[in-house]
């Protein structure tokens, strides 16, 4: 039997019409029209070259403005006291580009304090200058991403003390509270990597761009993967 459909809304957390009370705006307005969730995208240094990729709006209001790009987890901190029936997704979440205990403490903290709100669909980045300007190997970012997650779903579970030992990130005996009770991980992506990933850590799947018949080709390559998988 299938699930209930929702829609969600992608917030103006970037381009033309990025600006606090934008944001305020639209996520008002999308709890009092009935939707179910909102959205912002993820990215951490950006150009103003760059300024209309994924813009909420066209490059007929831009003008010469900031290329403001707010920061994903924080953005949804502050609207999810602003629309406290919404869902809080992110997508993706780049997860490479950050230190995953302190990404787990924010994901913990914003899931607790919105009432278990938040969706993180993660992925492992696409622009190579955002890696370089962060120190991190772009060619690396799948296996940097899968140990970063490892990690994240150690300091999530149950666990009062957790030990983990990675290439990249090793720390013993730590204790991470709060502890976020269900929250959903989606898999952001459609490489055969991605799908093996949503075997071992996803609740969900993001994929981008695609016809009814180009995802149905995509969701039965992935159902492939998981069943081989187990």
């Amino acid at each position: 039997m299938a699930g209930n459909v929702t829609f969600g809304v992608r917030l103006p957390n970037s381009g033309p019409f990025a600006t606090r009370d934008a944001l305020l705006d639209v996520a008002r307005a999308a709890d009092h029209l009935g939707f179910d969730a909102i959205w912002v995208h993820d990215h951490i240094p950006w150009s103003r070259e760059k300024r209309t990729h994924f813009a909420a709006g066209s490059i007929e209001a831009v003008g010469d403005q900031d290329p403001n790009f707010f920061e994903s987890l924080s953005t949804l901190a502050y609207l999810g006291g602003m629309a406290p029936r919404l869902r809080l997704g992110v997508a993706g979440l780049v997860v490479p580009l950050r230190d995953p205990r302190v990404l787990a403490k924010q994901a913990a903290t914003l899931h607790e304090m919105s009432g278990g709100r938040l969706i993180l669909a993660i992925g492992i980045g696409a622009i190579p200058n955002d890696f370089e300007i962060m120190g991190v190997p772009f060619h690396r970012r799948g296996k940097i991403t899968d140990e970063y997650l490892r990690a994240m779903l150690a300091l999530f579970s149950e666990a009062p003390e957790v030990t983990f030992q990675g290439q990249r990130v090793q720390f013993a005996s730590g204790e991470f509270y709060p502890k976020p009770r269900h929250l959903p991980i989606w898999i952001a992506g459609m490489s055969e990597a991605a799908y093996r990933r949503m075997a071992w850590a996803g609740s969900g799947w993001l994929p981008v761009y695609l016809s009814p018949e180009e995802y149905g080709a995509q969701a039965e390559q992935m159902h492939r993967v998981l069943r081989e998988a187990g």
